[in-house]
């Protein structure tokens, strides 16, 4: 009895010593931080069924193995996703990897992931508003690109993409900025008030801009220089207009309004041009030659029916007016027509009227005959011979005729004798001046 007694304590004291194993072994198990929960209940039902103290160590033993190797597991994981993260910097993946294998449970480990994480979305906010400064300060993008441009931004998910919408931002600005280079420069060569020097000088400015700013004030700059070359030429234009001797105070004034009017210096050159004023009093100025006014030369015609035929020299003392006076040419004074047999004119005496009348018309059949002008002159000198009240205005209208001539070396020598026997035969001879090459 006391042997059996003996043995049954001792088989008690052994279940107790393989429960208390079992317990001591599922804390264990239950401590361990890098068993997930489906794992830690799997050891325990082990652990449960084992039937010796050697299998429940064996069961600890396994238990701690699972756990150490998923802890290596998560390390790798960890690692490799923080290396895929495009939002961190090498450095900063190094440093992240360091920290991660230095962590002793799985728990750490994917803090260190998570802190790893919020840096490169950090990173990535920071990248944004960093491009989004730099687009904004870009002289050569407009307003619309900028904002357009930083909406992409707002929907990157990486630094790259960040910094390639940046670069292409530039890429925008500098293509900008050389179209306005472009367009000004083309601008500047169409203005019409700028001399070829200024020109030259003001695209050299405009290909030294670094903005589209700048650009466009170098091409305001220019356009206010050339309106300014506009202003001083029509002030000096007017300035000659008023020293024209052969100009009444009405003319004046009507041709100063027609300077005002003009819209480059080319227009108002010209204007000045047709109204150039010619002295016929004075034979010799020295600024362009004068055609020889003695009725005696050879070279001057006075037989208007034969503008080829040279003029024989006559004798001083005899008459020289085709209405037989010797009285010097008067430019105010009309003339009889030669032989009236071949004139419509009659022999009776005329009224002023009917004198003028019949200058005009004389003066506008020479005017047809007249090779040398094109059409549009010619309509042009009819209609203000029309409008004529007096001899000197017809004047005035052959002194246009003849500026309208072309210089074409002999020709135009030919064209400018026919007009002065016109004008010997309307007794309104004046001395005319060729015009200059270029003039």
């Amino acid at each position: 009895d006391e042997v059996d007694s003996k043995v049954d304590e001792a088989n008690k004291q052994a279940d107790k010593n393989l429960q208390d194993a079992k317990d001591a072994a599922k804390e264990e198990v239950k401590q361990n931080p890098n068993l997930s929960d489906e794992e830690k209940d799997a050891i325990n039902t082990g652990i449960d069924e084992s039937k010796t103290l050697d299998e429940v160590d064996s069961k600890v033993d396994e238990a701690n193995k699972q756990g150490d190797k998923n802890l290596e597991d998560a390390k790798e994981e960890a690692k490799k996703e923080v290396d895929a993260n495009e939002n961190l910097s090498k450095e900063e993946k190094d440093e992240i990897k360091k920290e991660i294998d230095d962590a002793k449970t799985t728990d750490e480990v994917d803090s260190k992931v998570d802190d790893a994480n919020k840096q490169g979305d950090q990173n990535l906010e920071d990248a944004k508003e960093e491009a989004k400064q730099e687009i904004d300060k870009n002289p050569n993008l407009s307003d619309k690109e900028k904002e357009e441009i930083k909406k992409e931004i707002d929907d990157k998910t990486s630094t790259d993409d960040v910094e390639k919408e940046v670069d292409d931002a530039n890429k925008q600005g500098d293509k900008n900025l050389e179209d306005a280079k472009d367009e000004a420069k083309q601008e500047i060569d169409k203005n019409p008030n700028l001399s070829d020097k200024e020109k030259e000088e003001i695209k050299k400015e405009i290909d030294d801009k670094t903005s589209t700013d700048d650009v466009e004030k170098e091409v305001d700059d220019a356009n206010k220089q050339g309106d300014k070359n506009l202003e001083d030429a029509k002030d000096e234009a007017k300035q000659e207009i008023d020293k024209n001797p052969n100009l009444s105070d009405k003319e004046k004034e009507e041709i100063k309004k027609e300077i005002d009017d003009k819209t480059s210096t080319d227009e108002v050159d010209k204007k000045v041009e047709e109204i150039k004023p010619i002295d016929p009093t004075d034979p010799t100025d020295p600024k362009e030659p004068v055609e020889p006014t003695d009725p005696t030369d050879p070279k001057e015609p006075v037989d208007p029916t034969d503008p080829k035929e040279p003029v024989e020299p006559t004798d001083p003392k005899k008459p020289v007016n085709p209405d037989g006076s010797n009285d010097d040419l008067n430019p105010k004074k009309p003339v009889a027509p030669k032989n009236p047999a071949d004139s419509k004119e009659t022999a009776n005496p005329t009224t002023p009227k009917d004198d003028l009348a019949e200058t005009k018309r004389k003066v506008k059949d020479q005017l047809e005959q007249l090779v040398g002008l094109d059409n549009q002159t010619k309509d042009a000198l009819m209609k203000q011979i029309d409008a004529a009240n007096s001899n000197e205005e017809i004047y005035a209208i052959l002194n246009q005729a003849r500026k309208a001539l072309p210089n074409t070396g002999v020709a135009s020598s030919h064209l400018l004798e026919a007009l002065g026997m016109l004008m010997l035969s309307l007794g309104l001879f004046m001395p005319f001046r060729r015009k200059k090459n270029g003039k």
